[in-house]
């Protein structure tokens, strides 16, 4: 929560973690996989990628509902590493990053997601984030999570 010239700011942070019984590269097929994210990251309703998707500065349209509220956002591949990190810029409803951390434990790997954004709208965007829209982000971010172990996993 800051201030910058007169303006109300805050960023919302969200972030999970879950266990998946696969080494990353096996959850990384799946994952960088564009053509299933529909399958599996809840909200997420079409992905149009470019020809390079995931590699860095590549790009991808995304549709996405979330609250109640369909929309379209940029992501902009940042940083790919497949099977140990991705970082992706948004543009659109919504701006900041997400990214996703895999990190080898034992027979399996704990996988990170962290999602960063600003909503627009002043006061009233980040009152509609507080109750709504942040609240919706947790849950899509929590199910897909589960839905990624169970297509991993089987």
């Amino acid at each position: 929560l800051f201030f910058c010239k007169g303006v109300f700011h805050t960023t919302t942070i969200i972030e999970r973690s879950v266990f998946i019984d696969a080494a990353p590269e096996a959850i990384a097929m799946i994952a960088n996989d564009p053509g299933r994210l529909p399958d599996w990251f809840a909200g997420v309703t079409k992905i149009e990628p470019d020809d390079n998707w995931p590699e860095t500065g590549s790009g991808a349209i995304v549709t996405y509902k979330s609250a109640g509220i369909s929309f379209k956002s940029t992501f902009t591949s940042l940083e790919f590493r497949s099977g140990e990190k991705l970082t992706i810029q948004l543009d659109g409803m919504l701006t900041g990053t997400n990214q996703w951390v895999y990190t080898p434990e034992g027979n399996g790997t704990s996988l990170t997601f962290r999602l960063e954004y600003d909503m627009p709208g002043g006061g009233v965007g980040q009152a509609v984030n507080k109750f709504v829209v942040e609240r919706a982000n947790e849950k899509n971010v929590e199910q897909s999570l589960s839905n990624l172990k169970k297509f991993v996993e089987g």
